[in-house]
């Protein structure tokens, strides 16, 4: 994209262009490294576009028949969303001491680790040799109202670019709400939605807002995809679905979820051929009621929308509700997901979305995205155990305590090893054959 592009004052928020600051001195402790993938091996991705890798979330093939098998523990912090490329694990944690972390895949020692001022739930970026992240939290200034513009997140937000090689911040645009949303990459400029009802366009060579979108509603943890150049997801207050049109930078539509009270703006969206695949919860005759969604991707019709259960709202520590969506996963053409309401996980069919099956495990809310591996389901769930189930049929084939609570987020598979972090806090690398002993040859 050409800098020389001619940008009307009115797409931008006053003082837009000068929230740009350049870091000339910050206090970190790194490693510097030489290329990564001379030194650790070429584990994981080449690089990282968007939360899940891909629109679909589809594991790579060249990844899933990498060699590495390794089981190692970072207690560092609670990483919530690691990514894997050129043989080094990037994340961010979203307990104190805030940090941008990158570790040694093989083994899990710190190479760097630059503190920041807020929580990291985003999943880094990885292009050449910058990592992009944002900071934010779930807080409220104030109470959100229909009707008026809300603003999400407290504290210091921001959009980063730090060195792959060396976690030294190059530059970090501030915004006034959260940045929890993974910003998506494509075609040479970074995308971003967060709290600050609006969606951003930034160089990720100099932390330049190129141009700024007014989106009405705030968008929580539903980290968007992109497809063939229209960007898609969801916010709340209004409880809207979106698709934007990056090239004509003009909402192509927007779908309002009648009656939803939450999760549309926390569940990153799965986009399947002509399917958007989302959640939302409902409160229908006074109980909160657990949805799952197919938006048609060319027309925002909804295709269907199916009633899971009802179960109490997961609450934070601030004691507002939090983390109410799971992650969809889909395989097959079939839809897998969890609830932290309904406290169950889930197989539909995804054309109609009819239930296949469904196991309560041990009743604890499931946030996590199920890993779909090989014919089995690995998932985390709120109470630190890792499932191994059938994904045929729902049975429980094996269970795996890890300690510390399963938070948001896609698990990292790579060749033969599983990465998760967990609230213990922790970051921690196990092999297939501890987790999924049938998938291990045991």
């Amino acid at each position: 994209m050409s800098v020389s592009r001619v940008l009307h004052k009115s797409s931008f928020r006053t003082g837009a262009m000068l929230a740009v600051l350049f870091i000339v001195a910050v206090t970190v402790k790194w490693t510097v490294l030489s290329t990564a993938g001379q030194i650790f091996g070429n584990y994981g991705l080449q690089s990282a576009k968007m939360f899940g890798i891909d629109a679909s979330r589809t594991p790579k093939p060249n990844v899933l028949q990498q060699s590495l098998a390794v089981h190692w523990r970072y207690d560092g912090g609670a990483v919530m969303n690691p990514v894997a490329v050129r043989g080094v694990v990037y994340g961010g944690t979203v307990s104190s001491p805030f940090e941008v972390v990158a570790l040694n895949i093989k083994n899990g020692h710190p190479l760097w680790a630059t503190p920041v001022n807020n929580q990291v739930m985003t999943m880094p970026l990885v292009i050449g040799n910058r990592v992009f992240v944002g900071k934010g939290n779930s807080l409220f200034p104030e109470v959100p109202q229909i009707g008026q513009a809300n603003i999400r997140g407290t504290g210091s937000s921001s959009v980063m670019a730090l060195s792959a090689k060396t976690g030294q911040v190059l530059w970090q645009v501030p915004t006034q709400g959260e940045d929890m949303p993974t910003p998506v990459y494509w075609q040479g400029d970074l995308y971003v939605v967060g709290g600050s009802d609006q969606l951003m366009e930034i160089s990720p060579v100099t932390g330049q807002i190129l141009r700024t979108l007014p989106i009405p509603s705030y968008v929580s943890m539903s980290s968007p995809v992109v497809s063939q150049g229209v960007l898609y997801f969801g916010g709340a207050y209004p409880y809207t679905f979106y698709a934007v049109n990056l090239r004509t930078w003009r909402v192509q539509w927007q779908t309002p979820v009648s009656g939803a009270t939450g999760a549309l703006d926390d569940c990153p969206p799965l986009l399947v051929g002509h399917n958007i695949y989302t959640e939302a919860v409902k409160t229908v005759d006074g109980r909160n009621t657990f949805y799952a969604i197919d938006i048609d991707k060319a027309t925002g019709h909804i295709r269907w929308q199916h009633a899971l259960g009802t179960g109490p709202l997961p609450y934070s520590a601030s004691g507002r509700a939090s983390n109410e969506s799971g992650i969809p996963t889909f395989h097959a053409g079939v839809l897998y997901l969890g609830s932290p309401i309904t406290k169950t996980l889930y197989a539909l069919n995804a054309r109609t979305g009819a239930v296949l099956w469904s196991n309560g495990l041990n009743h604890k809310g499931i946030t996590q995205a199920p890993l779909y591996v090989q014919g089995q389901l690995l998932v985390g769930d709120s109470q630190g155990t890792l499932w191994d189930v059938n994904a045929k049929t729902g049975d429980v084939l094996h269970q795996t305590a890890v300690g510390g609570a399963f938070m948001p987020s896609v698990p990292l598979l790579v060749g033969q090893t599983v990465i998760v972090g967990t609230r213990a806090p922790s970051l921690t690398a196990l092999p297939l054959k501890a987790i999924a002993p049938i998938l291990g040859g045991h």
